[in-house]
């Protein structure tokens, strides 16, 4: 399997032992309704790659490498132990359990270790049989959750298991959580006046769609986008109290076809992670010296795009970006690196534009990757943009307000 699933139009890739089992499956699942929606199933185009990194290989059995020295009951217990890398410090144990509970049986889960300076730690995840285990490894290998793409592997060495605080081993993980704290019931009941939950998004809903539709209650002071979680959400901060049960009203309106649900945040937004948005931000661009006033303008005008992957067209681009406001100029620069990324201009009417387009569409995921963005700073990177012809060009926002 080769999924694309964080794509603008996401797909997979699904190869069969023989053709006539393929034939089978378009036969029968064409038209077959998943979630909210009908795949349409039809023959690739092109054969799977099976060099390409992201490819899934069910069937794989790996040989878990596990210490020397080990008692045949710990060394069973490791090959049914699945060690998480990258797993962002948001994540909960709730959100784990959701997430690898659907492979099959858990018996222990628990997360360890702080956060790396990528804000990421690791977790272990005890399956009730080395089959679920293996299942888990070959098929949840590049899934992403709260906007980081994890790596699975078996684990190696049992005292990691011994030293994770939350597994409970020998029980049935149904829940999907264990008992609350005091501390943590006690912050459910306090809500915080400025800041709310927003959630039961529609997969194509991104953080400026939301950013769109809440500024029309207040000014929107931060954003906390967890827009690739099972269930994702937004956490949204006004300037006041009254600005925040305004936008309160907003439970039930419309967004991408879905209702949404707003209430009142159990917990304020953390304003030092680094995926938080600050769209009243305003940062100085750091621009080459010796150009003129005009070319320093227009640098003040221009947003590079960084980590942006090849299979990104100009025309995406305009359609993600145009939503911020009126583009004078977009392209495509440089040759794609060895994750396939490369970078793009985007040229803003006003440094306004710019400024709003850095602060709300931070971190975003297209096609895979998680952009960067910033105000470019040489002038020649200038002359690789085309020039938008049209205002028609632009996409239009149901919510601009």
């Amino acid at each position: 399997m080769n999924p694309r699933l964080r794509f603008e139009f996401p797909y997979v890739k699904v190869e069969y032992e023989n053709k006539a089992e393929a034939v089978a499956a378009q036969a029968k699942l064409n038209e077959y309704m998943l979630g909210r929606r009908r795949l349409q199933v039809e023959m690739a185009m092109s054969r799977l790659d099976h060099h390409d990194k992201w490819t899934i290989f069910p069937h794989a059995k790996d040989e878990p490498i596990v210490q020397p020295g080990l008692s045949p009951a710990q060394q069973e217990e490791l090959q049914r132990t699945v060690h998480v890398f990258h797993v962002h410090k948001s994540v909960t144990r709730k959100e784990l359990v959701s997430a690898f509970s659907r492979v099959g049986t858990l018996e222990g889960i628990g997360v360890r270790g702080a956060p790396d300076e990528r804000e990421c730690r690791a977790a272990l995840v005890l399956f009730e049989t080395r089959e679920f285990a293996q299942q888990a490894v070959n098929a949840l290998r590049g899934f992403m959750m709260a906007n980081e793409v994890l790596s699975l592997a078996f684990s190696k060495k049992d005292d990691t298991l011994q030293g994770v605080e939350g597994v409970t081993f020998g029980k049935l993980l149904t829940s999907g959580i264990t008992e609350r704290s005091e501390a943590t019931e006690s912050a459910r009941e306090a809500r915080v006046p400025t800041t709310l939950h927003v959630f039961n998004l529609a997969s194509s809903v991104d953080q400026f769609d939301v950013f769109q539709l809440f500024r029309t209650a207040g000014t929107v002071v931060a954003m906390e986008p967890r827009l690739r979680y099972e269930e994702p959400y937004v956490n949204v901060e006004f300037e006041t109290a009254e600005q925040a049960a305004k936008a309160l009203e907003l439970h039930g309106a419309p967004l991408a076809g879905q209702a949404l649900h707003v209430e009142f945040a159990e917990k304020p937004i953390d304003k030092l992670s680094k995926w938080t948005l600050h769209p009243l931000a305003k940062e100085e661009p750091k621009i080459e010296a010796g150009l003129t006033a005009h070319q320093q303008e227009q640098l003040q005008r221009t947003v590079r795009i960084g980590r942006l992957h090849k299979s990104v067209s100009r025309k995406d681009l305009i359609r993600i970006f145009g939503r911020v406001g009126p583009l004078e100029a977009v392209g495509c620069r440089g040759v794609p690196d060895e994750r396939d990324c490369r970078a793009a201009l985007i040229v803003y009417e006003t440094r306004e534009l710019a400024q709003l387009a850095i602060s709300c569409l931070q971190h975003l995921l297209v096609a895979d990757s998680v952009i960067v963005l910033e105000f470019s700073k040489h002038y020649e990177c200038l002359q690789s943009v085309e020039r938008v012809q049209s205002r028609q060009e632009l996409p239009t926002s149901a919510n601009q307000p």
